[in-house]
């Protein structure tokens, strides 16, 4: 009797483990913690949960291809990770993903796959969220009265066409001297407009909607909110709430002509159209120099002398920014890659808080395209960026909300010789 017992015990237990460990492989499984980890660059809190059997196998792969920037990677793991949600009728997993899929499509300028995604959004994930007991009725932001359907039936998706392995883009001067930015001539339709160069914007092309109601560009959406982290080019603060627009265009950069790219048209004060870095992804490499820009679209054997890791921080729509590691002050931090801002090195979030008795002036800055006003002190930073030791260099100091990066390293202090290689995951500081 105690044997079978003991044996109907040691099935019993067997059994509870393997639902354990199916339960912990669904593939949707950790999707929230995950996203949260990758957001804020733990990669160690990604490893533990791999170790302790929490994250299940798309997400693993979203992680994986997130941090690359390898959208193509992205864009399938979070279709199997909305899917296997969907299934298992985890509605917060699965409208996750499924918000993540909108903005990878967003990010390659894919007006299809975006409408698609939002579609799915809007009906099944509010449809799971309302069988699940969960009061969620719209969306917000404008995107409930967006016809997706019909933006996804009648758009094609963007084609990519490189006309050479590489193009040499001259630096435009411009009229303001003391501006240090990257601005190019690019075309929009056929029209050649300069614009900026900006590794902190999160898009893949902004202009003035006026601007794109003048070129006639085909508006698919008007009237939204669009939270789009770190296009800090745009000059000053929205009209309203809903003050976004999205239109198609074909666009030339470099050695690239993009046909059927969604593009953003806003209403804040922006001087010149930005390029940002989801459309700068599809680039190899990007080397800046003092009188050019080079696009390069395949892989080249080069060797770099001061090389410094490069990684993306994913928030949620698969917004974000680019970021490298670095020290300052003898203290190791990190910061995003922005040559959109105009100082050299502004000190932000947690690390801005040891500086707070530095005297301070009231200033109204840009922050994530808004004007605000905030406390500015400006110090001498000792700053280390891979093997290059910098002389102490004047800082920015913004007291703000703490954010994912210690630091903005801006075009003043990118300005001259370095490359950003998105295959390699690095910034090469070139002498």
């Amino acid at each position: 009797m105690q044997l079978a017992v003991k044996m109907l015990l040691s099935i019993t237990l067997a059994c509870a483990t393997l639902d354990v460990a199916a339960q912990a492989l669904e593939s949707h499984a950790g999707a929230r913690e995950a996203f949260r980890a990758l957001s804020v660059g733990d990669r160690a809190a990604i490893e533990a949960m791999r170790r302790d059997g929490k994250i299940g196998p798309s997400v693993s792969r979203f992680s994986d291809a997130a941090i690359i920037f390898d959208r193509k990677a992205a864009s399938s793991a979070l279709n199997e990770c909305r899917s296997s949600a969907e299934k298992s009728s985890a509605f917060q997993d699965a409208v996750t993903c499924g918000i993540y899929l909108a903005g990878v499509n967003e990010s390659l300028g894919d007006a299809k796959g975006w409408a698609a995604s939002w579609l799915w959004v809007r009906n099944e994930g509010l449809k799971l969220a309302s069988g699940s007991g969960q009061r969620v009725a719209k969306l917000g932001g404008g995107y409930d009265e967006v016809n997706f359907m019909e933006i996804e039936k009648s758009t094609l998706q963007p084609s990519y066409d490189f006309a050479s392995e590489e193009a040499v883009v001259d630096r435009l001067k411009m009229p303001n001297n003391t501006d240090k930015r990257f601005y190019i001539n690019i075309e929009i339709n056929g029209e050649v407009i300069a614009a900026l160069v900006d590794t902190g914007a999160s898009t893949t092309l902004a202009l003035p909607s006026e601007m794109a109601e003048k070129m006639g560009l085909r508006r698919l959406a008007t009237g939204l909110t669009v939270i789009r982290s770190g296009v800090s080019s745009l000059e000053t603060g929205a009209t309203s709430e809903n003050a976004e627009s999205y239109y198609l265009a074909d666009v030339k950069v470099g050695n690239l002509l993009i046909k059927n790219l969604m593009i953003l048209g806003t209403e804040r004060d922006l001087i010149n159209p930005v390029i940002g870095f989801d459309l700068l992804g599809m680039f190899e490499e990007i080397e800046f120099q003092e009188d050019h820009v080079k696009f390069v679209s395949r892989d080249r054997s080069t060797d770099c002398a001061h090389p410094s890791p490069l990684f993306f921080l994913p928030t949620q729509r698969f917004d974000g920014k680019f970021a490298t590691n670095l020290r300052l002050d003898g203290r190791n931090a990190r910061a995003s890659v922005d040559t959109g801002a105009g100082n050299a090195l502004t000190i932000v979030g947690a690390a801005a808080r040891g500086y707070a008795s530095s005297p301070t002036t009231r200033a109204s800055v840009n922050v994530a395209g808004r004007k605000s006003d905030v406390d500015v002190a400006f110090v001498d930073m000792p700053i280390t960026v891979s093997s290059i030791i910098n002389k102490p260099i004047q800082a920015r100091v913004v007291q703000g909300p703490i954010t994912n990066v210690d630091a903005i390293l801006g075009a003043t202090y990118m300005g001259k010789n370095f490359r950003i290689s998105l295959k390699d995951g690095e910034i090469c500081y070139l002498d």
